[in-house]
């Protein structure tokens, strides 16, 4: 093939695979934002909350752990937010929601009117979970043992699941439990894995 010929070759093949979806700006490998992609297992779960979304997960791999782990965030910050519409749940952002869904039991009143989106908050939350468990290291690194990443992204899993569940009951204690759950499982995960953001 002669050099001029190349950059067309090249073009087709990139062509190509941008329309097979394996490269290109709608490729996991490039998705800056990762949302879509666990919403896509959030909203498997909301359909089955027994469904297995370890595959699902683990086909996001490629995807880098920091743009994932910034969906906890507030909205305003790049998170994924709390509920359909910015701000009208607050706070709106899935970490400060369950930091203050621990602090402070919700009233029936309030947990009926936020209930779809704390429903799909815990789905949310189990499919970032199923994710960062897929993301665990290859190895232990002195303090940083494999075994202790699976466990606390099991017990995130657990958590979103029981909140969920919990909403769907109208049990406000059983959403502070869960959040608690979930807290103690990020500070727990985050005081020896957690680099600085």
């Amino acid at each position: 093939m002669s050099w001029n010929a190349r950059p067309t070759a090249v073009a087709a093949v990139v062509l190509g695979l941008t329309i097979l979806g394996l490269v290109g700006p709608g490729s996991a490998a490039d998705d800056k934002n990762p949302r879509a992609d666990i919403d896509k297992i959030a909203e498997m779960l909301a359909k089955d909350p027994k469904a297995d979304v370890s595959k699902d997960a683990a086909m996001l791999k490629s995807l880098g752990l920091k743009p994932v782990m910034k969906l906890f965030k507030l909205r305003k910050a790049g998170g994924a937010g709390v509920g359909v519409q910015a701000d009208t749940i607050k706070p709106d952002g899935i970490e400060a929601k369950i930091d203050s869904l621990r602090e402070d039991e919700l009233s029936p009143a309030a947990l009926a009117k936020e209930s779809d989106a704390l429903k799909m908050l815990g789905y949310r939350v189990v499919a970032l979970a199923a994710f960062a468990e897929v993301k665990a290291p290859a190895k232990d690194d002195k303090k940083k043992k494999v075994a202790d990443w699976v466990a606390w992204s099991k017990e995130m899993k657990t958590g979103g699941l029981a909140l969920a569940a919990a909403v769907e009951k109208k049990d406000p204690a059983g959403v502070k439990k869960a959040a608690d759950v979930m807290g103690k499982s990020c500070i727990k995960c985050h005081d020896i894995f957690r680099d600085d953001d």
